[in-house]
């Protein structure tokens, strides 16, 4: 299962100090916590349309943070799709009209790598064009 929502760029600073105080708590120190913590990177581009993200993972969970946009005026959707191990496929965004673009997060209650993004346009859901995933 994931969850999405917005937050502001404090709102992962603020993740990130409780995280360090809690295994501060736990007797884990901050370095220890940022190495259990794994992360990767990417960018899926396809004609009219921009993925970038960053994917971390540890023990509680896969955190994705990611900015979709559509990049021309052809009036196709923009569209972030996901694929993980245990929900499968799903379109988890879409922004439609060139300079358009949307930040956003989703969360796994799972811990893997094996999750991918990638970017999509549509004509109105139809006449589906992708990159590979990423």
């Amino acid at each position: 299962m994931y969850r999405r929502g917005s937050r502001g760029p404090r709102g992962l600073g603020v993740v990130l100090a409780g995280a360090l105080a809690s295994a501060a708590l736990a007797g884990v120190s901050p370095a220890q916590a940022q190495a259990q913590e794994q992360c990767r990177s990417n960018t899926s581009t396809v004609s009219g349309a921009s993925l970038s993200f960053r994917m971390c993972w540890d023990s509680s969970g896969t955190r994705i943070n990611y900015t979709l946009r559509d990049t021309l005026a052809d009036g196709r959707r923009a569209e972030a799709w996901i694929s993980s191990p245990v929900d499968g496929v799903d379109k988890i965004d879409e922004v439609l009209g060139a300079g358009d673009s949307h930040v956003d997060w989703t969360t796994f209650t799972f811990a893997t790598s094996d999750v991918w993004m990638r970017a999509c346009t549509s004509d109105a859901n139809t006449n589906r064009r992708c990159d590979s995933w990423r």
